[in-house]
């Protein structure tokens, strides 16, 4: 009798649970007729209607591919300022050099052949001074003595004495540019010579004579201002 009320007892369970699985209540979902009316735009994002605040309003960036016309450029920017052309800094003109002199040095016997015939000069212009012993004049006598080189018209030179009893010479206007090189001699016995053949002539006299070229005045010039 027990082992029979066990299974009528199961089955009055399973029918009770059946019983309320069918009468189970689910409660009515009502939409709201808003939520009837809605519908689906094409653009997934809702737009923003809402004014921007001045103050958050952001300035649009131009975007860089744009043509650069439309980009609004600072007009102090895009006006170009004249830049000023620098000068070249003038270059020193060169200062002409001098051929080398040929001979570089005279011989002893040359140097004394002209010393002798300037000696022959100086005589001959004070000779008649009585206070002057020409007997005991000499080649020692030549104190100034400079060689400015050797041209096809002679061998300029400048020469002076130191002869007792011969009062020195007055300062005079042996002054003059020759070709544009500018001489100045203390006086008319320091002038440059041009010695040839025992015969003395002026530099001045020289060019304009045609015995001294531009070129031989440019060296000698050259050489009277270095040495």
């Amino acid at each position: 009798m027990k082992q029979l009320f066990i299974p009528i007892f199961v089955a009055l369970s399973l029918l009770v649970l059946i019983g309320c699985t069918n009468n189970t209540i689910v409660p009515e979902v009502t939409l709201a007729p808003t939520e009837l009316n809605v519908q689906v735009t094409d653009t997934p994002f809702a737009t923003d209607t809402t004014t921007p605040n001045e103050t958050q309003v952001s300035t649009p960036t131009p975007d860089s591919t744009a043509d650069a016309t439309d980009i609004p450029q600072n007009t102090a920017d895009a006006t170009e300022k004249p830049t000023a052309t620098q000068k070249p800094t003038p270059k020193p003109t060169p200062e002409p050099t001098a051929r080398p002199k040929n001979p570089a040095k005279l011989s002893a016997e040359k140097e004394r052949e002209i010393k002798e015939a300037y000696l022959e000069i100086i005589k001959q212009r004070y000779s008649y001074n009585p206070d002057v012993d020409w007997d005991g004049v000499t080649i020692d006598n030549v104190s100034l003595f400079k060689y400015y080189g050797t041209y096809s018209g002679g061998i300029a030179v400048m020469l002076g004495h130191n002869i007792e009893g011969i009062p020195a010479p007055p300062p005079s206007d042996a002054i003059g540019d020759i070709f544009g090189y500018h001489f100045e001699f203390a006086n008319s016995e320091s002038v440059i010579m041009i010695y040839d053949n025992k015969e003395f002539t002026s530099i001045f006299a020289a060019y304009n004579s045609g015995v001294l070229t531009p070129e031989d005045i440019r060296d000698i010039h050259w050489y009277y201002t270095h040495q």
